[in-house]
């Protein structure tokens, strides 16, 4: 009896051992595999993992009757076919979804994908020297505006670190009409003819110096005050343009439109970082081709047609439209170069913008 205990207790121990030898021995990942894979899928500058039957939201601040509002429409549902339906993009009008500070804030954190915002009254909250662009005939021409906003090595360098800085990257602009100067009962030819009048202006003091430099003195007032101010007599003028006096009927108020075409009124598309980064480098490429088909070109045509409507509209209604070839618009030309040499050109940031679009379009 005794020796048949010994032996079970030795095939039970045996047994065990085999057991625990063969649990210790089962494969395991290669570990080099592993670490392989683990890196291969935060490779650096690998798109973000792409979902489908996305929802994008994007929105402008113009009516849906706008040509802004038409162009933006056709770029959204060409890109949700270009996606393959993958992606379905939204489109909203009039900042329905909120000020253009708003949309601003909302884009930076992806619930909205994509907005179009004012380069110059926008940007100067978190990069000050995008106010320079505001500057009266820093450009020459809308075409050496947008042709250096989105080709010059300066101005890539600027919305890199915009993005850097508000997680937004910077698809393209679009022009919104050069400004011009109006007038209820002063008649105007230089500088000199607007020496103490009331001129409205935006409230950033850049857009200060802008009425400043044509010979005015400027008063702060907001956009939606702005018809009531130009009625009771607050202010004898303003500066938007044509598009605008013809939209917020202005031209009931003011008599004279001067043709002065100082600044230029830059619309900036703006997408979320991280919404541009889940694209395939070729729904990135097919996204930049329709915006620039769309929203730029067609825009351009379109904004051509609203313009000429415009100035029919408002010379119908009584309202004179003077030319440059009746401005002195030398003396226009010397008091916006003596105002900026005296008031930006000591800021570095602000001089070096400035001293590189003169050399880029080789200005005087």
């Amino acid at each position: 009896m005794k020796k048949s205990v010994a032996v079970l207790i030795c095939a039970l121990l045996l047994f065990g051992s085999v057991g625990c030898s063969q649990k210790n021995t089962e494969p395991k990942t290669d570990p080099s595999q592993e670490s392989t894979n683990k890196t291969e899928a935060a490779a650096p500058g690998a798109p973000a993992e792409q979902k489908k039957n996305e929802v994008w939201k994007m929105c402008n601040g113009v009516s849906d009757t706008h040509p802004q509002s038409v162009t933006l429409q056709k770029f959204a549902d060409e890109f949700s076919k270009a996606t393959n339906g993958r992606i379905t993009v939204e489109v909203y009008h009039n900042n329905s979804l909120g000020s253009e500070e708003e949309l601003t804030e909302m884009a930076r954190t992806n619930t909205l994908q994509a907005f179009f915002g004012n380069v110059t009254s926008g940007l100067p909250s978190f990069m000050p020297e995008f106010g320079v662009f505001a500057l009266p005939y820093l450009f020459h021409s809308y075409e050496d505006a947008h042709k250096y906003l989105n080709e010059s090595p300066k101005a890539k360098e600027l919305w890199a670190s915009l993005e850097k800085m508000t997680n937004l990257h910077f698809v393209g602009d679009s022009l919104n009409g050069s400004r011009a100067l109006t007038t209820k009962d002063k008649v105007v030819k230089s500088p000199a003819d607007l020496k103490g009048v009331m001129l409205r202006s935006m409230t950033a003091q850049v857009w200060q110096d802008v009425i400043s430099a044509l010979g005015a003195t400027p008063v702060p007032i907001a956009y939606n005050e702005l018809y009531v101010a130009l009625q009771t007599g607050v202010v004898e003028g303003q500066d938007n343009g044509i598009a605008n006096v013809y939209d917020a009927k202005f031209y009931e108020v003011q008599k004279y439109f001067y043709k002065t075409e100082h600044s230029y009124t830059l619309s900036g598309f703006f997408i979320n970082s991280d919404a541009w980064k889940s694209l395939s480098a070729d729904e990135q490429t097919k996204f930049t081709e329709l915006f620039n088909k769309y929203c730029v070109d067609e825009y351009s045509v379109l904004m051509d047609d609203y313009y000429k409507e415009a100035e029919e509209v408002v010379q119908k209604a009584g309202m004179e439209i003077v030319g440059q070839d009746k401005l002195d618009m030398e003396a226009f030309y010397d008091s916006a170069a003596k105002m900026i040499d005296e008031k930006y050109m000591s800021n570095e940031k602000y001089k070096d913008i400035i001293l590189d679009i003169r050399k880029y379009f080789g200005y005087k």
